[in-house]
Formats: C-alpha cells, sequence, structure tokens
C-alpha cells in the first residue's frame, strides 16, 4: 500500500504551493514553486533519475490516495511502496537493483510532479522576482 511522508519545507513556505516553472539543466532538476505570500520555494534534485509534470486533472488515483491519508494541503511529500518506482526498476531489467530509488510528489494548485532521486531534494526559500 501506498504511504506519503511529508517533507520538511522552509518556514513561509507551508501549505500548497503554485507551480511557476522547472528547469532541467547540466544534469540538475529545479523546480520553482511560488508560495501564498512573495516568496518562491526552490527544490533542486541533484541525482533525479526520471521526472514528470502531470496536470492534476490527470492524476486523479494519485490525488485520492494523498487524500486518504490526510495529508493533503501540502506541497511536497515522499511516496513510500511507490508503484513509479517499481515500474521504473523494471523498465531498466533490475538494472539499479542495488541502489535505493526514492519517489517525490510535488503537489501545486494544478500540477502533479513526480520525481524519482537518490537523495532528497534540496530547498531554498527565495524572494520572488
Amino acid at each position: 500500500m501506498t504511504a506519503f511522508v511529508k517533507l520538511a519545507q522552509p518556514e513561509f513556505a507551508g501549505g500548497l504551493l503554485y507551480f511557476d516553472k522547472l528547469c532541467d539543466y547540466a544534469g540538475v532538476l529545479q523546480i520553482k514553486l511560488r508560495c501564498p505570500s512573495d516568496k518562491v520555494l526552490s527544490v533542486s534534485f541533484d541525482d533525479y533519475f526520471l521526472y514528470r509534470k502531470v496536470d492534476e486533472g490527470d492524476a486523479l488515483t494519485i490525488l485520492a490516495e494523498v487524500a486518504k491519508s490526510d495529508l493533503i494541503g501540502q506541497s511536497l511529500y515522499e511516496v513510500l511502496e511507490s508503484s513509479l518506482v517499481n515500474e521504473f526498476m523494471n523498465q531498466a531489467y533490475g538494472i539499479r537493483c542495488g541502489q535505493v530509488i526514492r519517489h517525490f510528489l510535488i503537489l501545486t494548485d494544478q500540477d502533479v510532479i513526480d520525481v524519482l532521486a537518490i537523495s532528497s531534494p534540496s530547498c531554498e526559500l527565495e524572494v520572488w522576482k
């Protein structure tokens, strides 16, 4: 059964955030999320394998699972016992079996972003420009 763990976010970045931009450059995936205040949460993955961004209307199953966990209303999660990780491992014929691949989920006002990575993202709060 899928379980969700809320990731710590910098102060003033709590609650649901708004997607601003996604940049995949030089091996780093950076996702910018606007806070309800004048801040931007920059979430960076240095060791990611896969990411996808879908409209919330096309991700109803995962949203329903998050809602059942009583954690809805936040933006950053780690997904435990992830079917996406299992699918990724199967697609690679298990060549990454020795690695712990983690599934991170970012929920925004209109988007769902999945990231598979080795380590937790770094999060930095910036002033919105």
